[in-house]
């Protein structure tokens, strides 16, 4: 979701992703504050885990990308 809207304001371009992402964005922070707010972890443990899944996100997205360049290299 973010991803979406710092690649609007870096090529300065429209992205199909964006106008979902301004939309979900306040959802997505009150569903973070909810779900922090009842659980009894701790600040660090969030931290780690969003670090952790922001480089699995990162990587997943890089795959998917070599993917995609390799089946339209094929398709060539």
């Amino acid at each position: 979701m973010i991803m979406h809207l710092i690649f609007v304001f870096n090529r300065r371009t429209y992205v199909p992703g964006a106008i979902t992402a301004i939309i979900e964005l306040p959802i997505t922070i009150i569903y973070l504050y909810s779900l922090i707010t009842l659980t009894k972890t701790s600040l660090w443990e969030w931290i780690i885990v969003m670090i952790i899944m922001f480089v699995l996100f990162i990587s997943n997205l890089k795959f998917i990308h070599w993917i995609m360049t390799e089946a339209m290299n094929k398709l060539r």
